[in-house]
């Protein structure tokens, strides 16, 4: 699965490959510049309070348990890739009856536990605790749980969760899970960190597939929407045979870019074709073509109006792909 996660990336570089009126090497040094803007806004939202919050969060929270990570539930490779850099996805502890975690629980530092301090809410579970910033700052963090809703006693369903930083509502995000017969089928994530990106978040398992499986047959959506007017879409389908599709498409107030790829299966040498194009408010501006050889994808190219090649991996060269 590790090439859809390739191709999903050159998605957000290949945006600005093409402009209306640049030649080859005008449109290259545009994705160059490309490159280190998608950077910036990760080290944007990487910077937010929020961000900071959930990534220092102590392990151990009594509701972890409950969420699919830590409940027998093995999340495919590429579900785990998106999942995975959300902290309550994370957790470990020892299971607790539903009953008993509801209410408010801090965070102990001096003795690495987390303690039950209030019953309120006895509806819903709230976890404080504090961190400290990039700037060596202290700040206190608090989500709130609720709206919960349990498949059985043993796995959360559905949640929302609001997260404040020194009383200021930073973030929120709506959680729900779908099963069929017990296996995990369907993921839906969307919230915002205010003031940053709003976001969304759709894994479906294939027909007669689930999430629980190695290998993940379904569909992807991911969505976000940023401060300054610049929406991104990205959409994957990658099917029992190998092959896939990928659809990208980049918003702000003047340009509308998409970028569309389809893959085919694997051949008995191991090689797909790969087939696109990339358009430029809706006039295609340059075609993507080549072959992918056992995961190999410097043989992809993006080809210009002047019928100048520009292999993807001359794009991904500085990209770190390692899945940690």
């Amino acid at each position: 699965m590790k090439k859809y996660v390739i191709i999903a990336t050159m998605g957000f570089l290949l945006i600005g490959a093409c402009s209306k009126n640049g030649t080859p090497i005008e449109q290259r040094e545009k994705t160059e510049r490309t490159i280190h803007e998608v950077a910036n806004k990760i080290d944007n939202i990487e910077s937010t309070d929020a961000y900071q919050a959930l990534d220092e969060m102590p392990d151990g929270s009594p509701i972890e348990e409950y969420l699919p990570a830590n409940n027998g539930i093995d999340r495919a490779s590429f579900v785990e890739t998106i999942v995975s850099r959300v902290p309550l996805f994370k957790r470990n502890v020892t299971k607790s009856p539903i009953d008993s975690i509801a209410g408010t629980w801090r965070y102990i530092d001096s003795t690495d536990e987390w303690v039950h301090i209030s019953n309120e809410p006895v509806d819903g579970v709230v976890l404080v605790w504090d961190f400290k910033d990039t700037a060596d700052v202290y700040h206190t963090a608090r989500a709130e749980f609720t709206s919960l809703r349990w498949y059985n006693d043993s796995l959360l369903q559905k949640a929302k969760i609001n997260l404040f930083v020194d009383s200021q509502k930073v973030a929120y995000l709506n959680y729900e899970i779908s099963l069929n017969n017990d296996e995990l089928v369907g993921v839906v994530l969307d919230g915002a960190i205010i003031g940053s990106v709003d976001f969304t978040v759709h894994v479906q398992a294939a027909e007669g597939h689930s999430l629980n499986e190695r290998y993940f047959y379904g569909t992807v959506h991911i969505s976000f929407s940023d401060n300054s007017g610049v929406s991104y879409a990205l959409d994957i389908t990658s099917n029992e045979d190998g092959s896939g599709e990928f659809r990208f498409t980049y918003r702000d107030n003047e340009d509308n870019w998409e970028v569309y790829l389809t893959i085919s299966p694997a051949n008995s040498e191991g090689k797909q074709t790969v087939s696109g194009y990339i358009k430029d408010n809706g006039t295609e501006v340059a075609t993507i073509e080549g072959t992918i050889e056992n995961g190999d994808f410097s043989k992809v190219y993006v080809v210009y109006a002047d019928g100048t090649k520009v292999s993807i991996k001359d794009y991904l060269d500085d990209i770190d792909f390692d899945d940690d």
